[in-house]
């Protein structure tokens, strides 16, 4: 692993380092040597403990040392990605000239781990610009695990808050070990947990569920909060189990609906369909969902269409206004039955076969 050079100047004036906890700040210098020629290294935080505190920081914690790199990507100093299997940081900076080897020097090193993809790098940079102190008051709400225990933590809360700091390192590890993404666990958060239905402990495992149907959430917190209630009110009766579709009309509907569009009826949508066959047959539904995807201009809007007609409340929508111009067209009719019906000819202009006359129409 090649030495790295630390800007003492950039270090010191950092305003990404003042965001992060304080806790994690004196950390930053210790962690920079891991990056290869390239400023990347491999995130695995066993091997991250094991080259910089197994010697003589042995008491500092695995918790630690994954809180740590979730603060430093929070506040935009570590840049995480997947590839192959395997998760890589790139410290944001860091190929800044005179701060790494020239690149046509790096060939002589080898196996660099794989340099960090640009797009997602500018995206990521993009989002990190408006984040807050990592304070109480901030973006980390104070939570931050003991260096040396795993499961006690600084003591320097006020009376009443070390539950709450538990709970928000527990949603915080939850959703880096099924996502790998790092995020911030506000007050609100451990407040929507604590007080959900069925209490905290019903709250996290219906969230460890939730995050194993929905791993592309791009909000996991906020989306699982948003159904959350739903959820608990219909746990008997879950429509996804270990990814199978629980609910025999709802896998039907789907079915139907997959022949239709090609779309397959999955993750958010579920809900709300399964929520409409509670009020609305299969078939008033189908013909509903039919009369909606004809009229749709283009393919960007029928490949959103299950979101449109189910998720968005779109659905509900088309099937009252089918109802309602049936009611109506049933009322013309109704009164149409009612008016008095004229003779096409009268009763004058009808002649006597006998007579020999023909019948003028």
């Amino acid at each position: 692993m090649p030495g790295r050079i630390v800007d003492g100047e950039g270090v010191w004036g950092s305003e990404k380092i003042s965001k992060s906890h304080e806790s994690v700040r004196g950390e930053y210098c210790n962690w920079l040597p891991l990056a290869e020629a390239n400023g990347v290294f491999e995130v695995d935080p066993k091997r991250i403990w094991s080259r910089i505190y197994s010697y003589n920081r042995d008491k500092v914690s695995l918790d630690f040392v994954n809180f740590v790199v979730m603060e430093f990507n929070r506040v935009g100093l570590l840049f995480l990605w997947d590839s192959e299997d395997k998760m890589f940081g790139f410290w944001t900076g860091i190929d800044q000239k005179g701060r790494l080897p020239h690149p046509a020097q790096r060939k002589q090193y080898r196996k660099l781990p794989p340099d960090p993809p640009k797009e997602l790098l500018e995206k990521y940079l993009e989002g990190v610009r408006g984040v807050t102190l990592g304070s109480p008051e901030g973006g980390v709400g104070g939570d931050v695990p003991n260096q040396s225990t795993p499961n006690q933590y600084q003591t320097n809360t006020k009376p009443g808050e070390e539950n709450d700091m538990a709970l928000s390192d527990k949603i915080r590890s939850i959703v880096y070990e099924k996502t790998r993404m790092a995020v911030d666990v506000r007050p609100w958060v451990v407040t929507a947990f604590r007080n959900g239905l069925g209490g905290e402990k019903e709250m996290i495992a219906r969230f460890r569920e939730w995050l194993d149907n929905n791993p592309d959430s791009g909000r996991p917190i906020q989306d699982f909060l948003e159904v959350a209630d739903e959820i608990a009110e219909d746990s008997p009766k879950e429509i996804v189990v270990g990814g199978m579709i629980k609910q025999s009309k709802v896998r039907d509907l789907g079915i139907k609906l997959f022949e239709i569009t090609e779309l397959a009826l999955s993750g958010k949508n579920l809900r709300p369909a399964s929520n409409l066959l509670e009020v609305y047959s299969e078939d008033e539904i189908l013909s509903a969902f039919r009369y909606f995807y004809v009229k749709l201009p283009d393919d960007f809007t029928r490949k959103m269409s299950l979101n449109s007609f189910f998720k968005d409340g779109g659905g509900e929508i088309v099937i009252l206004s089918i109802r309602k111009q049936k009611t109506h067209q049933e009322q013309v009719l109704q009164k149409a039955a009612t008016l008095p019906v004229e003779p096409l000819i009268s009763a004058s202009e009808v002649k006597d076969e006998d007579e020999g006359e023909t019948i003028d129409f």
